[in-house]
């Protein structure tokens, strides 16, 4: 993830470019893309809740993944990203120079697609409400990512939990 295409920022945006840049950060949520299938979006913005105050229970991030957000990832962000990760190994021969430059105009695209899924996970947040309780934001966040993956069928221990630990620890105040 890098900085975006427009000037049109908006709060869960900003977040994820911030902490996706933070040291370990990218590499964990590539691991939890890659090992586990979750979708990077939905892990910041699990994390971006908690930092807000606000509890995700499996029912709102059921409406994320299988509604609007969800759609938009498997129908949109993920063929480009299938693309993109296509064209990286096509980059040889005679044609090396242009398939590069069609593979970064791929990878804008991709984070364009992104972008607009975080809008959407956002307007989903927009209507939960902070909790009233005295759990600190970290906390939150760790449940709200536990919610969260356990949907995506892992069990929230060993390696995952303790590299889940590492995330928020990194990118929840």
């Amino acid at each position: 993830m890098t900085a975006a295409t427009d000037d049109d920022t908006f709060p869960l945006w900003t977040f994820s470019l911030d902490r996706y840049g933070r040291d370990g950060v990218a590499e964990t949520c590539l691991w939890l893309q890659q090992r586990l299938g979750a979708d990077v979006n939905i892990v910041l913005a699990s994390l971006y809740a908690g930092d807000q105050g606000k509890g995700l229970s499996k029912v709102e991030l059921r409406a994320i993944v299988e509604g609007g957000p969800g759609e938009w990832h498997r129908e949109v962000v993920v063929p480009l990203r299938q693309a993109r990760v296509f064209t990286k190994s096509q980059v040889s021969g005679a044609d090396a120079g242009s398939i590069a430059t069609f593979r970064s105009e791929v990878k804008q695209m991709e984070l364009a697609a992104e972008k607009w899924e975080q809008r959407l996970i956002e307007r989903h947040l927009d209507g939960v409400a902070a909790g009233a309780s005295d759990e600190a934001p970290s906390a939150i966040a760790l449940e709200n990512l536990a919610q969260y993956l356990s949907l995506v069928g892992t069990v929230f221990e060993g390696e995952v939990a303790e590299r889940a630990r590492d995330l928020v620890h990194a990118c929840v105040s």
